[in-house]
This record gives structure tokens, C-alpha cells and sequence, in this order.
């Protein structure tokens, strides 16, 4: 019985982790929720022997890192290249829209369509119109990327601590 629980506990601590990384491309769903949940139920079923306080502490900060990054870098990305609150307001709209077509590449198509559009309801140029909306798709990338790097290095930290 007590083999069947840890090979339970490694596979849901596995799948809530992998959950986390593709969760990473599908936005609106809790990346770093699945993360963390990954680490606390190891924690909890380990009865917190092999990972200490400080461990967690840093992942729990590694984490809010990560939800900064993810929010600031998709606003930051907007703001410098002039997206106003509606055309943010239309990208997110068309972001929702197209992720039901057609998942992570339908929402950034969506979420830069949508914000073009809004722009131009603004009464902006076509030319400031696509050059907000491609700064804001560059913000969201790039902010995935940051987070993927962090959550690896979550990752890392969570297996040293574990093997240590």
C-alpha cells in the first residue's frame, strides 16, 4: 500500500508540474498554481522532511516573481508601444475569442487583431494600430519566456532540495 501511494504521489506531483509548463501557453489558466500545488503536495505527503523552510520560501517567492513578470510584461509591452485601456480591453476580448479556435496561437492572433481593432476605434492610423498591437504580443512573449526560465528554475530548486 505504501508503494502505491508514493508512486500516486510522484505521478500527481509529475502531471501538476508538466500541467504547469503547457499551462504556460494557455493563458487565463494558473501556471504557477499547478506549480506550487506540485510542490506543497510533495511537502505535505513528505511530511515537509526533505524540503525546508527556506526552500519553500524562496519557491513562494520565485512564484510571485512570476505572476509580476506575467502581469507587467504583456502592460509594459502595450504601454511603450501606445495601446490604449480599449485597445487592451478589445485585445483580451479577441485573446478569449481565439483561443476557443484555436488554443495559444488563436489567442495571440486574437489578442493582436483585437487590440488593432480597438486601436483603430481609437482613431489611430493603421500604422500606430499595428504597431500596438505587435508591441503588445512581443510584451506577452516575452513575459512567457521569463516565466518559463523562472518556473525551470523552480523546478531545479525543488529537485536539488529533494536530493540534498
Amino acid at each position: 500500500m505504501e508503494i502505491f501511494l508514493t508512486v500516486l504521489i510522484y505521478v500527481v506531483v509529475i502531471a501538476l508540474i508538466i500541467t504547469g509548463i503547457i499551462s504556460i501557453f494557455v493563458p487565463f489558466l494558473p501556471d504557477i498554481f499547478f506549480i506550487l500545488l506540485a510542490f506543497f503536495i510533495y511537502g505535505i505527503y513528505d511530511r515537509f522532511e526533505h524540503i525546508s523552510f527556506w526552500a519553500y520560501l524562496l519557491l513562494v517567492g520565485l512564484a510571485l516573481i512570476v505572476v509580476i513578470i506575467d502581469y507587467l510584461s504583456t502592460i509594459i509591452g502595450a504601454k511603450k508601444f501606445g495601446v490604449s485601456r480599449w485597445g487592451l480591453l478589445y485585445g483580451v476580448i479577441g485573446g478569449i475569442i481565439g483561443i476557443f479556435i484555436s488554443s495559444i496561437l488563436g489567442f495571440i492572433i486574437g489578442f493582436f487583431l483585437g487590440i488593432v481593432f480597438g486601436e483603430l476605434l481609437e482613431g489611430k492610423d493603421m500604422k500606430k494600430s499595428l504597431k500596438s498591437g505587435g508591441g503588445a504580443v512581443i510584451g506577452f512573449l516575452s513575459g512567457n519566456i521569463v516565466k518559463l526560465v523562472v518556473i525551470f528554475i523552480m523546478i531545479f530548486i525543488f529537485i536539488l532540495a529533494i536530493l540534498i
